[in-house]
């Protein structure tokens, strides 16, 4: 969400840091260039995607900041992914669109499961009928047909209380 967003202001940042926000000013400078060489006519654009937000107490957005001086940027679900291309960050996905990724960082839950429970995760296995359900979350539906087995559901049940 938008609203959401980190903005300091710039007299905090100028009291406590003056330099970096020299450099921020800086950096904000040659990327307006940039935008303004790209999209001549369009001074709503120069305003949405400035690092520095204008108005009468002057604000870092600390998002934009981010997009511009990183290489990549990343969501961290495929939707999320969407939601800043088409939404949040739109302009500077129409400006740089190979800038914006997706791709999976750290761990997915049934990794960690597999390495820090392996007797739940050889309860799944026998329950699923496979070990590729880690690779593959629809796997994990062979569930809904043991939730009443009364066989699956004590061994469950001992695991957990194995593992408090």
């Amino acid at each position: 969400m938008p609203e959401a967003l980190e903005k300091w202001g710039v007299d905090l940042i100028g009291n406590l840091l003056p330099r970096h926000l020299e450099l921020i000013y800086c950096i904000n400078q040659r990327f307006m260039d940039s935008v303004a060489y790209r999209y001549p006519y369009d001074a709503s654009k120069l305003q949405r995607m400035s690092i520095i937000e204008e108005g009468h107490n002057q604000k870092v957005r600390m998002a934009n900041l981010c997009i511009v001086g990183a290489r990549y940027v990343n969501g961290v679900a495929e939707l999320h992914s969407e939601i800043l291309k088409q939404t949040l960050f739109k302009d500077f996905f129409d400006m740089k669109p190979n800038k914006f990724l997706n791709k999976t960082n750290g761990v997915t839950p049934r990794r960690w499961l597999k390495c820090c429970n392996p007797e739940l995760a050889n309860w799944l296995d026998k329950w699923t009928g496979c070990d590729d359900w880690i690779l593959d979350m629809d796997k994990l539906k062979k569930f809904t047909k043991i939730a009443d087995d009364p066989k699956a559901q004590a061994e469950f049940n001992t695991i957990k209380r194995n593992n408090k």
